[in-house]
């Protein structure tokens, strides 16, 4: 049974529009004012609600608005309600996120079929959701399994070489051992490390949290250095790093910002061949931080930009690459905080630019 929400002023009308839905085997909840209506809404998350627009207090824009800024609610359709049929009206409710617009007095056939055409669009749009995230759930399982494997794989039996090398004074092989548990062992670490400040930004994102840009004690381009030089060291490509950094404190907190470079410079070094230029360009444009990441690797096809999700990773049949694919979407939430935006421009066989853009004042709304 689907469960309608109607937000009206007017008792009477109301009543008259339970009955019907009712009669056609809808559950209904009903609100006579706006904020009654998002209370309803958030406690009870309907399959639909229906709202009139000119309604004393909260109006029926601002319980849309409401309803889109609060993750419990944001998915919600919403058919306004109204006596208006000006097309300035409409097109305010449309702009707003509306799913369509009746006029009253509405007629029982033309709400009915509304009804049943928004309410199965959501039915699609769930289940498309619904298979996206089986399909996110077993590439979650088989990356994870194996980038925790690798490592654990390698660290597991040391010890008892190193016991070994020791005993027979094999100090050279004992060393090298060493090494590759230290580097195994970072691995993992980093892994694990990836994960937890990703399911931080997940929650942070579902409660609404913001961030801004503020003025830090440290300036900027020295944050971005540091962090791009370890990483470069890193895949052994220190000559092949080239930045060009606007003078500012301006920045995002100086740990967001360092997974900023650390995930978009990863990227950039993992799909291109050494030798080859990787760049770090910061740029404060009017009233926006950019913050840019190129590299003259591999590419990916304009499907596969828009294909970006967490742990999926393209092509990985064809070419050997480690890491859990988390990198872009943990950028794309990183940057939701500060109501930023991430674009990618990419050209097979040519390269890649990642933007990171975040606007250097707080966004209304």
């Amino acid at each position: 049974m689907h469960t309608i929400l109607v937000i009206e002023d007017d008792k009477d009308l109301s009543v008259v529009l339970s009955g019907q839905l009712q009669a056609q085997g809808y559950k209904v909840l009903t609100a006579n004012e706006g904020a009654d209506g998002i209370r309803l809404a958030r406690d009870h998350r309907p399959d639909l609600a229906l709202c009139d627009i000119d309604m004393p207090g909260v109006g029926g824009y601002e319980v849309l608005k409401a309803l889109r800024g609060h993750y419990l609610t944001a998915d919600i359709p919403l058919i306004f309600l109204t006596g208006k049929n000006q097309p300035k009206d409409i097109r305010t409710g449309m702009t707003l996120g509306a799913e369509d617009y009746l006029c009253k007095p509405v007629s029982p056939d033309d709400l009915f079929a509304t009804l049943r055409t928004r309410i199965e669009k959501k039915e699609s749009q769930n289940q498309r959701e619904k298979e996206r995230l089986q399909d996110w759930a077993a590439q979650v399982g088989n990356t994870l399994a194996h980038e925790l494997r690798t490592p654990l794989c390698a660290i597991v039996p040391i010890p008892d070489l190193l016991d070994g090398f020791l005993q027979s004074n094999e100090v050279d092989n004992a060393k090298a051992f060493n090494n590759y548990l230290k580097e195994s062992s970072q691995r993992l670490f980093k892994t694990v490390e990836r994960i937890v400040f990703f399911n931080n930004l997940v929650t942070l994102n579902i409660k609404g949290k913001q961030e801004q840009i503020i003025p830090n004690a440290t300036p900027t381009g020295q944050i971005i250095t540091k962090r791009a030089q370890r990483v470069a060291e890193r895949w052994s490509r220190s000559a092949d790093l080239r930045l060009n950094l606007d003078d500012t404190h301006l920045g995002p907190l100086p740990e967001h910002l360092e997974w900023l470079v650390e995930e978009l410079l990863e990227n950039a070094f993992k799909f291109s061949e050494a030798g080859t230029i990787v760049s770090i360009d910061l740029d404060l444009e009017p009233g926006t931080f950019s913050l840019r990441v190129g590299d003259s690797g591999r590419g990916m096809s304009e499907q596969q930009v828009k294909s970006i999700t967490a742990f999926r990773q393209f092509e990985r049949g064809t070419y050997e690459q480690q890491g859990l694919g988390l990198g872009l979407e943990l950028v794309q939430r990183l940057l939701r905080l500060y109501r930023g935006e991430l674009r990618i421009s990419s050209w097979p066989e040519l390269g890649t630019a990642a933007y990171a853009n975040l606007p250097l004042k707080p966004v209304n709304g």
